[in-house]
């Protein structure tokens, strides 16, 4: 199990720790403890970690080595109990088919059968305690490599990681990284046998039980087949076989008795020991040598795999990254374009909008000065207007000034013809008066004469 390899951390843990306190000496002399905290490089947790991760390859190599030895053995003594007990059950079954239509002249044949089926039976009663002891020499190189899996899963997984991860590029060279692929690959070769010993161990269990119904169903066909030799004894004049058929009887009773102790056995609760079963103690041992040959070729083999793998990654990576590199300076130079004729665009269009501002600026001018050049003209028609209108009234008050200073005139002359005419109607008047006074006739008709001027008058200021 892993208590060396706890052992080794605690002591790097421990070592650490003493490196990181220091003493310093004061001012007058005297010594005084000064704690100093040494802080760890994300450098130094990666070695940390490689030393963890190159020691627990090395241990789950040496466990590897007892399980899958273990492991063999076990399945081995387990394949023989269960092929045995299978060749109980058909053996005995054919003994049984063959008693029923055999004769005097076949019971020589009908011993060679029944001893096959002894052979059988004996071979699976010496079979049980192996695989039972097999299983008991499991128990500890099964807990190592079950321990040996937890601990990958606490203490190298996160090496295992962050070389996926490789935030730290600088320290994955090629040397590093064979040695995570080596602890993953490793880790895979633990968790395979730790899961063909659970595997194991149940087949195990099944395997006892189908050998004790197997047996039990020999001992029926064998008690069947010993009731039909009465049959044989008394079809025929067997004088001289009576002694194979009496030697015939006496085995089946021997495999009977085999037969139940083969199933006390399987059903005992507590294990019976068997000195024989320390054969296997030794047989184990014998092939931890073999094994080890074939464990180291196979890691050998395993590690020239893994570099040339590793090294093909590498160079997959160094492809991907140039591909990526490329494909990136093609975005970017794209984008420049991208942003250049962006650029260009939007000059363009500003350009486009000032031109189209200026022009709008212009026109709108243009409008304004034709607008105002229109509002001149029409203020300039306008005040022609209102200036030919003014002159017209003018002229229209100066004609009607003229005119009733015409008619004021005319009136005046009017009056004053009318004056006139008064006083010379007056002065006729007068004339005639005097006249009258002179009794001159022509003033006989007066009255008619003043008529006449009141009408002459009226007519003159009409």
């Amino acid at each position: 199990m892993f208590d060396q390899l706890r052992r080794v951390v605690y002591l790097l843990v421990l070592l650490q720790f003493c490196a990181c306190v220091v003493r310093a000496t004061d001012g007058s002399g005297g010594e005084a403890p000064v704690e100093a905290v040494v802080e760890r490089t994300e450098h130094d947790e990666m070695v940390a970690a490689e030393n963890v991760t190159a020691a627990w390859i090395e241990k789950a190599y040496e466990l590897l080595v007892q399980g899958r030895v273990c492991m063999t053995v076990w399945d081995g003594a387990v394949d023989s109990l269960n092929g045995s007990s299978q060749l109980v059950e058909t053996r005995a079954e054919e003994v049984k088919d063959f008693v029923k239509m055999a004769t005097a002249e076949e019971v020589k044949k009908l011993e060679e059968m029944v001893l096959e089926v002894g052979k059988e039976v004996n071979t699976t009663k010496s079979s049980i305690p192996y695989v039972r002891r097999a299983g008991v020499l499991c128990e500890g190189p099964q807990e190592s490599l079950e321990d040996a899996e937890n601990r990958f899963n606490q203490s190298v997984r996160s090496y295992l990681n962050e070389k996926a991860a490789k935030t730290n590029r600088t320290y994955w060279t090629l040397e590093k990284e064979l040695l995570a692929e080596k602890s993953n690959k490793t880790y895979g070769k633990v968790v395979a046998v730790t899961g063909r010993y659970k595997e194991l161990r149940g087949r195990s269990h099944v395997i006892e039980f189908h050998v004790q119904r197997r047996v039990e169903a020999a001992k029926q066909s064998m008690k069947e087949a010993k009731n039909k030799l009465v049959a044989i004894k008394v079809g025929e004049p067997i004088e001289k076989k009576g002694e194979d058929i009496k030697k015939i009887e006496d085995q089946i009773q021997q495999i009977e008795k085999t037969i139940e102790e083969i199933v006390k056995d399987v059903g005992a609760r507590k294990r019976r020991k068997d000195p024989k079963a320390n054969a296997m103690d030794g047989k184990v041992k014998n092939a931890v040598d073999e094994a080890k040959k074939q464990i180291a070729t196979e890691r050998e083999e395993d590690e020239k795999k893994l570099a040339e793998e590793v090294k093909a990654e590498r160079e997959r990576e160094a492809e991907d990254r140039r591909k990526q590199e490329q494909a990136q300076r093609e975005r970017e130079a794209e984008e420049r374009r991208a942003q250049e004729q962006a650029q260009r665009d939007r000059e363009a269009e500003e350009r486009r909008a000032q031109e189209q501002a200026q022009r709008d600026r212009e026109a709108e001018e243009r409008r304004a000065q034709e607008q105002a050049q229109r509002d001149r003209e029409a203020e300039e028609r306008r005040a022609q207007e209102q200036a030919q209108r003014d002159r017209e009234a003018e002229e229209r008050r100066a004609q009607e000034k003229a005119q009733k200073e015409e008619e004021v005139r005319e009136k005046k002359d009017k009056e004053e013809q009318q004056r006139r005419v008064a006083e010379e109607a007056k002065r006729a008047a007068e004339k005639v008066t005097k006249k009258k006074d002179g009794s001159s006739p022509a003033l006989v008709h007066s009255p008619l004469l003043l008529i006449l001027l009141c009408l002459l008058g009226c007519t003159l200021v009409c």
